[in-house]
Order: C-alpha cells, then structure tokens, then sequence
C-alpha cells in the first residue's frame, strides 16, 4: 500500500464517527461532574483553579467511556490522581531556571505513557492524557503553593465524576453484559451459518472479550448479577457441539432426513442464544421461543441420530436449558482542542493567540508522529511469518493435548486441553491483529502475499476446527484408551514446530514424518480420531501449498 492511500484510509477511519457507541446519559453525567466542578472552583477560587479543576474532571470523565472492566470509579480516581501528581511534579521541575530537569521528567513521563499501553488501552489513553494536559497545567500556578492547590483540585474533578458514577449509575455491569451477549450473539450467529455452510468458520474474539470481563476481583465477583455467572463456561462448551453436529465427517449426510433434523436443531439453538443474548444484555427475563425449545426437546432426534451425531444433540439440549436458567480519534481531538482554548481562555490568555497556538502545536505534533512513524517504523508486514508460526505452534499443541487424552481418557473436561484452546485462539487473535494492522502499512513486499495469507489463514483455521471438533468428543473417564493415540500426539507436536521454524525461515515446510506415521498407524478403534487424523493432515498440506514460493506483488 502506498503512503498516500494508507493516509487516506487512516484519515477516512479517523474522521468516522461510530454512532453505535454514543451513550448520551452517561455523556450528560460527565457533563454535570464538569459543570459542578467548572462552577464551583470558579466562583471560590477564580478561573485559573477552575481551569485546572475541569481539566481534572474532563480526563476522569473520559476515562469512564473507556471500554475497561474495571470499576468506572476507581478509572475516574485514578485518572485525576494521577494527573495532579503529573501536573505538580512537571510545576516542580519546570518552574524557575530548571527547564532540564523539566525535559528529563517529560521524557519520562512519555516514555511511561509509552509503556502504559501494554496494560490496555483504557491504562494507555490515561497515561498519554497526563502528558499533553501536564504541558498546559504546568504554565497555571506560579509558586510551589499555588502548583499544589492546583493538583488538588484537579483530583477533586476526578472525584466528583467518581462519585457521580456512584450515585447516577448508568448501566451497571453494562459493559459486562455487552461482552457476554456479543459472545451469545456470535454463536447464534455460527449456529444459523452451519446450517448452510457445516464447515463454517468461527471468530473466538467475542469468547475472547467475554473471557476478560469475566475476570473480575472478589468484590466485584460477590455483587455481580447472577445471570453473569456461568454462561460464558457454557457458551465456550457449545461452541464445540454445534461445530460437531454440523460436520458431515463426523457421521451426518450432506443431504436427507438427519441433516434435515441437524438444521432444525441448530436453527433452535441460534434462537435460544439470540434469546439469552438479548436478556443478558437488557437485565430482561429470558423470553423462549416456543418452537425452539420443542425443536431441542422433541424425542424423534434419538430415533434420527445416531453415534456422535446423537451424543452432541443430546449434549446441546447440558446446555441450552442450562443456558436459559464511540466517536472517531479526529472528533474527539477536535472536541478536545476546543475545550482547551476554552479554559485557557478562561484563565485569562487571548482567544484570538490561543486558537492559534492550539492549531500550529496540534499540526507540529502530527507531523512530528508522522515522521516518527516513517523513520522508526514497527511494521508487521515483516513480522506475519512469525505470527503464523506462532498461530501454527499453538494449533499443534492443541492437537496434540486433545488427541493425547484418546490415549488416556479422562473424561470432556480438562484443563490442559482448555488451556492449549485458549493459546491458539490467542495466537490467531494475534494473527489477525497484526495482519489488519499490515493491510494499512505503506510498505513494498516483505511477507506473504495477499493470496497466501488467506489461504494460509484457512489452513489453520480449518485445522483448529478439526480439533475442536476431536474435542467435543473425547472419551468419557474409564473408556478404552487407544494407545497409538500418544504416538501420534507427539508426531503432531514435533511436526508442527518443527513446520513453524520453516515458516520463520520463509520456507516451505513438509509433513513427511506425520505423514508416515498417520501412514503405518494401524486403526484404531475410535473411527472418528481416524478420520480426524487424516484430515489434521491435509489441513497441514494446504498450510505447504499456500506458503509455496510464489513471485513477491505488492502488499
């Protein structure tokens, strides 16, 4: 992609406004926190406090629309905190003749906010807001004494907004909720695909998601509503089910009586999850539809199905009743700016000077970041190959710790078999991360091409599915062990890092040692772990033919 198209494609994305995310009661409560604020420093303490006073309620303000599960007023607290200590050590180093030390504490200070944003982006837009706002807060007070009652009425701002939180709640547990219904919402959705598609992919980020918000402290575990209890554990178990009642390699035709009662089954089940979906995220009573739950409940489907197909419709009937027990960055910076000028204004300085200022400073600093993006690039253009070995790696492990439990049953609930599952789905977020972020870069061909990466995108994903699906029906504790299940385990480790150091390498790797094994294993009794075998293989065999060498095009 070329400069001028990757800027025009970043200008287009900035200047969108995302109508969907706008939450106007909780824009009002921050609002009323501002005025509050604004009003009351303003008349006690005169414009140049209540400047830095809503300088202090605006970033808290700010920080509760952030996406984050933490308490919005612990976000809010920690927000104005910190910035009062930003401003009163940057008044402390900057004041007088001491601009070094100032430069040295900025660098910091940037350096950190750098840092912060591995900690997640709500952590990130904080800490970079410390830095810009300290740079105008700093110039308000002129003594020690007076940069003190500046810092601390900037945390009173972001104490107003935290207790405003409190007591003007707006949806509580509502991101929470959100998460979990996405996640619901999304396997509706993949049930009603696989009805059409039986090898339909699956995105794992709403599983994802919902994973994260469900990692809340002790606190917050005691007072979180029940309906967010145990869901998410059920929706990650059916996910499975519905890929394994779908897949005509498991034992169900393309066409005829049973895939006729597959998709009547999976048709309710998108139904009960879009129903559970919409409670959860409302806080309503689930309403069933009737047609749904007969559809899972009918007694013809043990007469229909039989064998794997069976077991996951009777699965699926262990878990749906359990089941039913923002604006774009260019707005904002606009809305930003304005606000600025506004206060500064306020504190005395000329609107015609500030205007001014504010526009040549805000396009010096984007042509400062442009210029620092082109001179110290992190592409990941050059980067994917390594991200697809990683994806590759973990889908191997995966393989291997889910075919390894044939050899020693111990029943559908493992930990290590739910670990190597969350690893790989780590690994193909990553992935697909990086290759967004690759699609937008104004750089020539030094990956893979736009062909490979898809193809190599199936590949995996195809072989994560294929898994998933050996997964959804391991052997219950007690069921006889197929010993070659552990020789081949350790063929599919061995083979795909071994594959994944090739894929590094920019080569093309080969699977002849799996494939001699798969070749020489005698049959094993499980007939499903046979076909699973052969087709892990020939997931593996496209992997090869989309990294074959091919002539580099443009990215």
């Amino acid at each position: 992609m070329s400069w001028l198209r990757a800027l025009r494609k970043t200008a287009r994305s900035g200047m969108a406004a995302e109508r969907r995310r706008l939450e106007p009661l909780v824009a009002a409560r921050g609002a009323l926190g501002l005025a509050l604020v604004v009003g009351g420093s303003l008349a006690l303490f005169g414009p140049g406090v209540a400047a830095s006073s809503a300088f202090g309620a605006f970033q808290a303000a700010i920080a509760t629309f952030q996406r984050s599960w933490r308490p919005r007023p612990t976000l809010a607290l920690a927000s104005g905190a910190s910035l009062a200590v930003s401003t009163f050590l940057g008044y402390l180093t900057g004041a007088g003749a001491h601009p070094g030390l100032f430069l040295a504490l900025l660098v910091l200070w940037t350096f950190g906010a750098g840092l912060a944003w591995t900690a997640g982006p709500t952590v990130g837009i904080i800490a970079s807001s410390n830095v810009a706002i300290m740079l105008v807060t700093v110039t308000l007070p002129t003594s020690v004494a007076e940069a003190a009652g500046h810092a601390a009425m900037i945390a009173v701002g972001g104490l107003v907004q935290a207790a405003l939180v409190v007591l003007l709640p707006v949806r509580r547990w509502g991101a929470h909720r959100d998460a979990l219904a996405d996640a619901l919402a999304a396997e509706a959705d993949y049930a009603r695909r696989l009805r059409q598609d039986p090898t339909a992919p699956f995105d794992p980020v709403p599983l994802m998601t919902a994973r994260s918000a469900a990692a809340v402290t002790p606190r917050q575990a005691r007072r979180r509503p029940a309906e967010l209890h145990g869901a998410r554990g059920l929706a990650e178990r059916i996910r499975p089910v519905l890929a394994s009642l779908a897949d005509p390699a498991v034992g169900v035709p393309a066409e005829g009586t049973e895939r006729g009662r597959v998709r009547e089954l999976l048709g309710a089940a998108g139904a009960i999850l879009d129903a559970a979906a919409h409670a959860i995220r409302h806080g309503e009573p689930v309403e069933l539809p009737p047609a749904a739950v007969a559809a899972l409940r009918t007694p013809d489907t043990h007469g229909i199905l039989h064998g794997p197909p069976r077991r996951a419709a009777v699965r699926l009937a262990a878990f749906g009743m359990y089941l039913l027990m923002r604006t774009g960055y260019v707005v904002t910076q606009v809305c930003v700016s304005a606000y600025v000028v506004f206060l500064l204004g306020m504190g005395g300085s000329e609107w015609a000077q500030t205007v001014r200022e504010r526009v040549i400073l805000t396009l010096l600093g984007g042509v400062l970041a442009m210029l620092g993006y082109a001179l110290y690039p992190a592409w990941e253009t050059p980067r994917l190959r390594g991200r697809l070995a990683d994806w590759l790696v973990a889908d191997g492990r995966y393989a291997a710790t889910v075919v390894a439990h044939y050899a020693d049953p111990a029943g559908s609930v493992c930990p290590d078999v739910r670990e190597a599952l969350l690893a790989t789905r780590a690994a193909r977020i990553a992935w697909q991360e990086a290759l967004v972020r690759a699609t937008h870069e104004p750089v020539r061909h030094r990956g893979l091409s736009h062909a490979a990466t898809e193809d190599a995108e199936h590949a995996l994903a195809q072989f994560g599915r294929i898994v998933m699906l050996m997964e959804a029906h391991l052997p219950e504790r007690g069921a006889p062990a197929v010993p070659a299940a552990a020789t081949l385990a350790e063929a599919l480790r061995r083979a795909t890092e071994r594959g994944a150091k090739v894929v590094r390498e920019r080569g093309e790797p080969d699977w002849d040692d799996l494939r001699e094994t798969v070749a020489t294993w005698d049959a094993p009794p499980d007939p499903l772990l046979r076909t699973g075998a052969r087709m892990l293989l020939e997931a593996l065999d496209e992997l090869s033919a989309a990294l074959e060498p091919q002539s580099p095009q443009p990215a």
